[in-house]
């Protein structure tokens, strides 16, 4: 026995401080969301108070949170499905770069750098020391070159090794992964090797450079350009949503086809499941230009239409997978259980979100949709959608994570509440889009509908409530050890 817990620790030791980790930030940055909100109807906070909330909101959530919270729960599946040790250098290096990254960006935050998760206002705007003092700035660019460092070079990295290299241990093989290429394995997790490094060249290059140009050093200071790191950010952001989305939706074929009545994991068709993926993983690097369309002097045509037919496109592969999931839950009786429900509900919101993405792709409607709550509530959605996806995988392999198990009533409570919370906000944010509020502005205009907050605030505190319910089920795990 003891030899089989030293394998299990082996294989569990770094994704679960990552795991328990992404809990704590995603818990500190998701705070600020319903403060700003309250923060918008009772105009009590000054424009600095309220944008040091944006800033930490966007940051801390999404890249020390919900990126670290996929990548802990990626790194355990690849680990066991292929064999491998998950506690080399490399995960060590992940857990230390996107951790005190995060600390550093929080940190210059806090000292007076503002800015929002995309890095894109003020910065290449205002241009380097314009408008932060030169060593809080410092500061964050580090942090910033640690987070991009670990999710666009040590990540990838660290998969590859657990999918295609290393050596494999009989005993850390917990449940076979049907091939690395299989829409039921780990063909999801594959882009995540090769795009991901390609498209984070070029802003880290730029981030590097903005380091050395802040330290009184050689840097190459094109890359700052305003314009330039526009379009090396965006291909980079972009992608990786787009890369998440990808991982997301194979970890729904992953869960999904284990929770039927079927004797063995099943998709209605495996070829389906090969030729969505493939989709995804073709337009992702091209679709980044869509946020670039009201740049219309710098924006070549050709590029804006490339990038409005690489958005559409992933609606293509979204119809597959519809297609596909429904008929593998009909065709092979699905078993109701918290992985599922929550793999089906985060994919259920994930093709809602699809079909707002879409309108904010088309060129036309971007010039009228992309400054408003529209987008706001594109990636809200889309962040809340994975993030519902991979609970399904924690909530499958919990008892490698956790002391011991979250019941499932608890599960389903949290499951069900952040759905819904989800699904409030999806639609009050596209209210006040359609309303023409400007996002990222505070105080609002004028006309904004004080309605739409208040409903905002109220699916922004289920959202809170939700996730501190699942961190007091986490914290309670501790205490029933025995």
């Amino acid at each position: 026995m003891s030899g089989l817990l030293q394998y299990i620790e082996a294989l569990s030791k770094i994704p679960r401080r990552m795991f328990f980790a992404s809990v704590i930030w995603l818990f500190v940055g998701a705070f600020f969301g319903p403060y700003m909100v309250l923060a918008q109807l009772t105009r009590s906070e000054s424009p600095a108070e309220y944008y040091i909330a944006m800033s930490l909101h966007g940051l801390i959530t999404t890249f020390p949170g919900l990126f670290q919270f996929t990548a802990s729960l990626s790194l355990l599946r690849a680990g066991f499905c292929n064999g491998r040790r998950t506690d080399t250098w490399l995960e060590k290096l992940l857990f230390i770069f996107l951790n005190l990254g995060g600390l550093l960006a929080l940190s210059a935050v806090v000292m007076g750098v503002r800015t929002s998760y995309t890095l894109m206002f003020p910065l290449p705007a205002a241009g380097l020391g314009l408008m932060w003092g030169r060593p809080e700035l410092t500061l964050f660019v580090i942090g910033v070159i640690m987070l991009v460092a670990a999710i666009a070079l040590v990540y990838p990295a660290s998969l590859a090794r657990l999918l295609f290299f290393g050596r494999s241990v009989p005993d850390l093989v917990l449940e076979k992964s049907l091939g690395n290429l299989s829409p039921r394995g780990m063909m999801g997790m594959v882009p995540a090797v090769f795009i991901l490094p390609t498209v984070g060249a070029p802003v880290l290059l730029a981030a590097a450079s903005a380091a050395l140009f802040l330290l009184g050093l050689p840097a190459i200071v094109q890359l700052l350009e305003p314009v330039n790191f526009n379009y090396a950010f965006w291909l980079f952001a972009h992608t990786l949503m787009e890369v998440m989305g990808v991982m997301a939706l194979g970890t729904a074929y992953w869960v999904i086809s284990r929770c039927t009545e079927s004797r063995e994991a099943v998709l209605y068709s495996d070829t389906l499941g090969r030729v969505a993926i493939l989709i995804y993983t073709i337009a992702a690097p091209f679709a980044f230009g869509h946020h670039l369309y009201t740049m219309s002097s710098t924006q070549p045509f050709g590029l804006s239409v490339v990038s409005q037919i690489a958005s559409w496109l992933v609606g293509f592969g979204a119809a597959f997978s519809v297609f596909n999931i429904a008929a593998t839950l009909a065709k092979y009786k699905a078993k109701i259980s918290p992985p599922l429900l929550a793999a089906y509900l985060g994919f259920t919101l994930y093709i809602a979100d699809g079909f707002l993405a879409m309108l904010l792709a088309t060129i036309g409607l971007s010039f009228v949709m992309h400054g408003t709550y529209f987008a706001t509530a594109h990636l809200m959605a889309i962040l809340l959608a994975v993030f519902l996806m991979w609970l399904g995988d924690f909530y499958r392999h919990q008892s490698l994570l956790l002391p011991s198990k979250i019941g499932d009533r608890a599960a389903y409570v949290h499951i069900a509440t952040t759905f819904v919370a989800a699904v409030g906000l999806l639609y009050a944010f596209s209210w006040l889009g359609s309303q023409s509020v400007i996002r990222r502005t505070y105080p609002m205009a004028p006309f904004a509908p004080t309605d739409g907050l208040l409903i905002i605030a109220a699916f922004g505190l289920l959202l809170a409530f939700s996730q501190i319910y699942f961190l007091v089920q986490i914290i309670r795990t501790v205490f029933k050890r025995k």
